[in-house]
């Protein structure tokens, strides 16, 4: 004789069978988090969700994190952006338009971080990605006794800003491309 019971969803990645956040945040990070030793940048994805600006901006880094941003080159990859259109970075034209290029790497972008690390006294150091600059970020502000959940907030205000500013260019026809002017640096 069988038993009667109820139909229910069962989460699988617990014990109990029940659905918790942390777990379906570990589940999505599995695959961004190398396994083995503990490597200086898993600390960012812990870190990030830690600092203390609205959840839509600390989502925004963590999916910078795993470069999942929807630039035009990830665009014209998965086939969304035709060939006609072009991948140039709209800040400066040259390059084509990447995470590591828009918030890093291009020159305007670099202007911004500089003029940033200045203000708040940071030797100014782009790193190797995203993460790295964060952590550097970070640590200079641990090193300065900042409060831990303001450690990331100049970072994230600027990557956030130069995200807002690059949508606007591309959304808005933002005809002016230099970025130093969104931020009133210059």
């Amino acid at each position: 004789m069988t038993e009667n019971k109820s139909d229910g969803a069962v989460w699988k990645l617990e014990q109990d069978g029940m659905f918790t956040v942390a777990s379906c945040y570990l589940s999505l990070c599995k695959n961004y988090i190398p396994y083995g030793p503990v490597n200086r940048f898993d600390s960012a994805f812990k870190d990030i969700w830690k600092v203390g600006v609205p959840l839509k901006v600390r989502f925004f880094g963590w999916i910078c994190f795993l470069n999942k941003v929807p630039t035009k080159d990830s665009l014209w990859r998965k086939g969304i952006l035709s060939n006609t259109l072009s991948i140039d970075c709209v800040f400066c034209e040259n390059c084509n338009e990447s995470i590591l290029h828009s918030f890093l790497l291009c020159r305007n972008a670099g202007i911004v971080w500089r003029e940033m690390a200045e203000w708040i006294g940071i030797p100014f150091k782009l790193g190797v990605d995203l993460k790295d600059s964060f952590l550097t970020w970070s640590s200079f502000c641990h090193a300065k006794r900042v409060k831990s959940r303001k450690t990331g907030v100049v970072w994230l205000a600027t990557l956030w800003n130069l995200w807002l500013r690059r949508n606007d260019i591309v959304f808005n026809d933002g005809s002016n491309r230099c970025v130093i002017f969104f931020f009133g640096l210059l």
